[in-house]
């Protein structure tokens, strides 16, 4: 007996693997089934939950960190608790030579040079979107003119004598 193939969603026949047992014609309907459609609120659905499950693994690796910091750092503390070391006199020949206002001086140093390389990145940024941003303000309006200041950021020598 032959056993007729079933109808796919579109009404088209599926196509089928026919094999013959026992003198016998079976068909089996191929495996080309494609998955459940999933509607667009569903699938938003899903990627919220995933975006939650990996922020929270991140969130825990992130603090699990600071936790392994802490807890090394309370191991190292408390094996040289009760003891005296070298560290300790060299905190009090610190504290004695008065070293705390030469570190003043190299921090204020460190931060100098900080904010110097921070002004001159910030200048560059300007300089590298001014040319496009000009370009926009033309197509906005053809008529505009500009400020005067130079492509830095900075204004003119001769108007730093008006200000």
């Amino acid at each position: 007996m032959v056993k007729k193939t079933p109808a796919t969603t579109n009404g088209a026949r599926a196509k089928t693997n026919t094999t013959r047992t026992n003198g016998a014609r079976k068909s089996a309907p191929a495996a080309t089934a494609s998955p459940p459609a999933r509607s667009k609120a569903e699938l938003v659905h899903r990627a919220a939950l995933w975006d939650n499950v990996f922020s929270l693994a991140r969130l825990a690796v992130q603090n699990g960190t600071y936790v392994a910091c802490v807890y090394f750092l309370y191991l190292a503390v408390a094996s040289l608790s009760g003891k005296s070391t070298n560290l300790a006199a060299v905190m009090s020949a610190i504290v004695d030579m008065k070293v705390n206002e030469w570190l003043a001086y190299v921090l204020a140093g460190v931060f100098g040079l900080g904010y110097w390389r921070e002004r001159k990145l910030r200048q560059k940024t300007i300089e590298s979107m001014g040319a496009h941003v000009r370009v926009l303000e033309g197509k906005i309006d053809s008529r505009r003119s500009t400020s005067g200041i130079t492509t830095i950021g900075e204004p003119r020598k001769e108007d730093l004598d008006a200000v």
